[in-house]
């Protein structure tokens, strides 16, 4: 499976059990459909967790991801001081995740309805595909 590979791209398995770790790959993707390869430790299929895609970077949400400067700013980047954003599960709905604001500036937000709103500082914005997040200098796109 030749293919980009990006250090960002680390997503586990569903099947947490088994502990695997995989590689999300861009060029698997394409040669199969869409698919992604079975998992290389049990060959059960994986599902995808969702994903940022910062202008041609790609960081897949797994439920412990942060996000730092470096992921949203070109200018900052290899910037891990503080994070920026971290995935958040909703407190009363738990198969429902967002991304969190930790940085001191609102985000705006384009829902893929066209709705846009603003996500202040400590809030967070739920983790739909299509979502469009203005980060200051960088928009990104979560993706499922």
């Amino acid at each position: 499976m030749a293919g980009n590979f990006n250090a960002d791209a680390r997503f586990y398995s569903v099947l947490w059990q088994l502990r695997a770790e995989n590689f999300y790959d861009v060029e698997a993707l394409r040669n199969n459909n869409g698919q992604p390869y079975p998992c290389w430790s049990c060959q059960r299929n994986l599902t995808l967790p969702f994903r940022l895609r910062v202008g041609r970077e790609i960081v897949m949400l797994n439920h412990d991801t942060k996000l730092f400067p470096h992921h949203i700013d070109p200018q900052r980047r290899y910037d891990l001081s503080q994070p920026v954003a971290e995935m958040q599960q909703h407190p009363q709905q738990k198969n429902v995740w967002g991304l969190k604001n930790l940085s001191d500036a609102k985000w705006v937000v384009t829902m893929p309805d066209g709705v846009v709103r603003d996500v202040e500082p400590g809030r967070s914005v739920s983790l739909v595909s299509g979502v469009k997040i203005q980060f200051g200098h960088q928009e990104g796109e979560i993706r499922f």
